[in-house]
């Protein structure tokens, strides 16, 4: 009988040895897996014909409707009705958008007549280097909204120690990782080796700062956007948790880069390219 005892006593250790055992051998594989987002989330720029209107913007996708005007309180395009207001962010400021920058209700208004819910601002123009003025203005739309309403800011990519202060008062952060193309203005993404170009440092910038990752959203525009650029930029996004992408002048996608590899993190551009493109007709 003490013999039985004790090879069950030996059972019972061998099976809690492996338990634990097993236990510390998921949570180390746990650890070694890489770091991926929770959600990818993509939008585009929209608003008039020459940039492509908001009724062309797929409906799943974010809109940032702006009037890009040389002032500031031109009012945005109406975007119609059966698209989701809860998706639709009224654009403020952008390159050459000049004049006074709009109090919190003139910009509660604005958001009212284009159908927005959310805010996003475009840090060029009358908007350039007012980090201070856009976070207070910021915290006076949200007293008149309800807790609902998002919003955004979109940034020139050496600006991350002026967003490390007022990231918390925003729910994505762009940056632009372009200038007239994808690969001018001291910005470039070669085929042989990404990591290798102009953009990537900047990138890497805004990674090591003190800005959540998590929010931070990659702009790019769609001059000279290679399809192999975009799988680049999605495993950017993947590794290091980013939020997702933004494309200016969605209407003129090149032949090869597909709506679909643009949404889909599990879809590459390169393999799509050999596909129909007749999804980007606009």
């Amino acid at each position: 009988f003490g013999t039985k005892n004790v090879h069950h006593n030996e059972m019972a250790r061998n099976v809690a040895i492996v338990m634990i055992a097993s236990v510390f051998l998921l949570l180390a594989a746990l650890l070694l897996l890489p770091v991926c987002v929770s959600s990818y989330e993509v939008g585009a720029y929209c608003g008039y014909e020459w940039l492509g209107l908001c009724t062309k913007v797929p409906y799943t996708w974010k809109r940032f409707d702006g009037a890009f005007g040389p002032d500031i309180q031109e009012p945005a395009p109406i975007v119609p009705n059966q698209y989701s207001p809860t998706m639709n962010y009224l654009t403020l400021g952008g390159y050459k958008v000049e004049g006074t920058v709009p109090n919190a209700a003139e910009v509660v208004s604005m958001m009212q007549h284009a159908n927005c819910d959310n805010v996003d601002y475009d840090m060029e123009g009358a908007l350039q280097n007012q980090y201070s003025l856009v976070n207070s203005l910021t915290n006076d739309v949200k007293s008149l909204l309800p807790n609902t309403a998002k919003f955004s800011i979109t940034c020139l990519s050496g600006d991350y120690r002026s967003v490390e202060p007022i990231q918390s008062n925003f729910d994505e952060i762009g940056i632009m990782i372009h200038a007239d193309t994808m690969q001018s203005g001291g910005w470039s993404i070669p085929r042989s080796d990404p990591w290798s170009g102009e953009t990537w440092p900047w990138i890497k910038q805004w990674i090591n700062s003190s800005v959540d990752n998590h929010k931070i959203v990659l702009s790019i525009t769609s001059a000279g956007l290679e399809p192999y650029m975009v799988d680049w930029l999605k495993n950017v996004i993947k590794e290091y948790g980013m939020k997702g992408m933004s494309v200016w002048k969605l209407k003129d996608l090149p032949a090869g880069v597909t709506i679909k590899c643009i949404e889909d993190l599990e879809v590459t551009c390169v393999a799509a390219s050999s596909s129909s493109d007749k999804e980007n007709e606009f």
